[in-house]
């Protein structure tokens, strides 16, 4: 049986909120939500950044190694840091 892409995305969603019960782990759920947002969006790599209390930002889950490039240039003096993010998207 082929899914159709709401189908699918109904899916996701329950995948999505199965992780959310009680003693979650985020780092688990971030992951499965750039998995599935690259999936349904056709992206080659994707990633979620975060930053933390000084402003320092770090990849929390990616795709692929080529989404973590993306965190080295951040930190690179001509990076996200100084171009701001909308740059980037």
């Amino acid at each position: 049986m082929t899914l159709t892409r709401e189908q699918e995305m109904l899916r996701a969603f329950a995948q999505l909120a199965d992780t959310l019960v009680a003693d979650y782990d985020v780092v688990d759920l971030l992951q499965n939500l750039v998995d599935l947002s690259s999936r349904f969006l056709g992206a080659t790599a994707s990633g979620v950044m975060l930053a933390d209390e000084h402003g320092e930002l770090d990849v929390i889950a990616s795709t692929s190694e080529a989404s973590r490039l993306v965190w080295a240039t951040a930190r690179s003096p001509m990076g996200l840091e100084t171009h701001g993010i909308a740059s980037w998207l």
